[in-house]
């Protein structure tokens, strides 16, 4: 629960926000700063869903985005200089494999799935 979260955001490690049918990513992530993997996947998320306050989770190590409906990477996505691992599977990303590239070459130790 989101709600619980924020009050507990010292200790909040694991954000786990997936098939809630959302369309927009909450400008509350962005309070819970020590968070190290966020799972977003199965939802409505779009190009357009994601809030500045989304890009202060600094310490994001894994990222999980599948399943949702991103024609392009999430802008600032360099703001995640921890991520080791990015799941983009089942997306409507024209050509997956560049996308995954452009994550790789920011990110050489990152995992990419696509």
């Amino acid at each position: 629960d989101l709600k619980d979260a924020e009050k507990n955001r010292s200790f909040v490690f694991h954000l786990n926000l997936s098939s809630q049918r959302l369309k927009q990513v909450p400008k509350e992530v962005g309070a819970l700063n020590k968070v190290i993997t966020c799972n977003l996947s199965g939802n409505d998320l779009d190009d357009s869903s994601f809030p500045e306050e989304f890009f202060e989770m600094r310490r994001l190590e894994e990222l999980d985005l599948s399943y949702n409906h991103l024609c392009n990477l999430p802008p600032c996505l360099c703001m995640f200089i921890d991520l080791k691992k990015l799941n983009l599977t089942g997306n409507k990303f024209e050509n997956p494999s560049h996308q995954a590239s452009l994550v790789t070459k920011l990110f050489p130790d990152c995992e990419v799935l696509y």
